[in-house]
């Protein structure tokens, strides 16, 4: 639950103007509310935290909330491993980074291979693609690869685009890395310096459509439709992106943030398109638009401003396009990263005064919130190398994972959870 008062958040806005002052400030703040406010314990839970870690001197972690990185018959685990780099600081693309399987059921690790793509929020996009077969991206030395790997035999292929988001191993939704870096480096790529002029091209950048099978690539949605789609006065000269592409569970449909930065301040609106891009419509356009999810093939629920209710997670039906608040209850809750086993929705919370942060779950049907435990987020790990707990369900529900720092290095854990 947010700590902040309503005054602090009036003042955080504000400062949402001049985001290298805000920065600087909110460090100085934090700092200080960290001593004054500071807990006994690095963490709290009733549950058994188990970290995924093959080696005590190296840090390890998964990336976004919107994966699992169990696979579908729980033997499983993938994720990131450094070997000797600190995770906070900032990515080096010449260090590069381990791609981990952690074989579940005899509990023995395996190097796959490395990577120099990559972020502390997301990683490589890391993910599976079916029970035997994972995908994550990779720099070839000229462009943006992604490799696929089979755990059957052992071996990798090459997919000539990055991917974003993957149905099954039939194919991926993707953007551009270095676009995304130029503007937000917590999920860009540095592997290729991106020049001021190419943010001008919005024909022949968006989100394109990667086919893993054939190993062909597409334009499908370019920026400059969407900017057409809602164009509003401050889209005129603005830096402008595509991020946090997330398609339905069938594949037929796929979310998106589209934002631009405008004078330095940031901008939002959530698009809906069909899996061909021919269907596109706006879902929500209050110019904050946070962490979403799917809930089943019809329904996306995601933190933004909405009228009169303000910021809070709502539900969006994607074929009426009418919003709900999804309760009162979670209203006292500031933004967290959203995911859905059945009707329970997993997510966190950002530090608090006292650094802590926490793993919660909502019972979407009982109207009831369980803390699962808070965490401490040491004050090394901020801004670009923060390390957020996106928390995410295993594909059973057998399992919550999560992302922390609260014993002193990033670390991937795991809970034993049975819903």
């Amino acid at each position: 639950m947010s700590s902040y008062n309503s005054i602090e958040k009036y003042f955080a806005r504000i400062l949402a103007e001049f985001p290298g002052l805000k920065s600087g400030i909110k460090r100085l703040y934090s700092t200080a509310n960290f001593y004054l406010h500071k807990k006994n314990f690095t963490h709290k839970s009733e549950k058994t935290i188990i970290p995924v870690l093959s080696c005590k001197e190296n840090e390890s972690f998964f990336g976004y909330y919107d994966k699992s990185p169990m696979n579908l018959n729980d033997e499983f685990i993938i994720y990131h491993e450094t070997g000797g780099i600190h995770t906070n600081l900032p990515p080096d693309t010449d260090k590069k980074i381990n791609i981990m399987l952690f074989n579940a059921k005899n509990n023995s690790y395996r190097k796959i291979t490395e990577t120099s793509s990559y972020n502390w929020q997301q990683g490589s996009k890391l993910q599976w693609l079916t029970e035997e077969k994972l995908i994550f991206n990779d720099f070839d030395g000229l462009k943006f690869i992604s490799k696929m790997y089979d755990t059957r035999n052992e071996s990798l292929k090459t997919i000539d685009f990055p991917i974003y988001d993957c149905f099954k191993d039939e194919f991926a939704l993707s953007i551009n890395f270095s676009r995304l870096n130029s503007t937000d480096k917590d999920y860009g790529y540095k592997n290729i310096k991106y020049k001021p002029d190419h943010l001008k091209d919005l024909k022949n950048d968006g989100i394109f459509f990667v086919d893993l099978k054939r190993n062909k690539t597409r334009l499908i949605i370019p920026i400059e439709n969407i900017i057409n789609l809602h164009f509003k006065e401050n889209m005129k000269e603005a830096k402008h992106l595509f991020n946090h592409i997330m398609m339905s569970p069938d594949g037929k449909y796929f979310i998106f943030i589209h934002r631009w930065y405008q004078s330095g301040k940031r901008y939002d609106s959530l698009i809906l398109s069909s899996m061909d891009g021919a269907d596109v419509k706006v879902l929500a356009d209050s110019d904050l638009v946070s962490h979403c999810c799917w809930f089943g093939n019809k329904t996306v629920v995601g933190y933004l401003k909405y009228h009169s209710h303000g910021n809070s997670f709502y539900k969006i039906n994607i074929q009426s396009g009418k919003i709900n608040l999804l309760s009162e209850k979670m209203r006292s809750f500031g933004d967290g990263h959203p995911s859905f086993y059945g009707n329970k929705m997993l997510f966190d919370s950002y530090p608090d005064r006292s650094r802590m942060q926490s793993i919660y779950i909502y019972d979407i049907e009982k109207d009831i919130i369980d803390n699962i435990g808070s965490f401490l987020s040491p004050l090394r790990y901020f801004s670009n190398t923060r390390c957020d707990l996106h928390p995410r369900w295993s594909f059973s529900g057998k399992d919550i994972f999560f992302d922390s720092t609260h014993e002193g290095n990033r670390t991937l854990n795991r809970i034993n959870y049975v819903v």
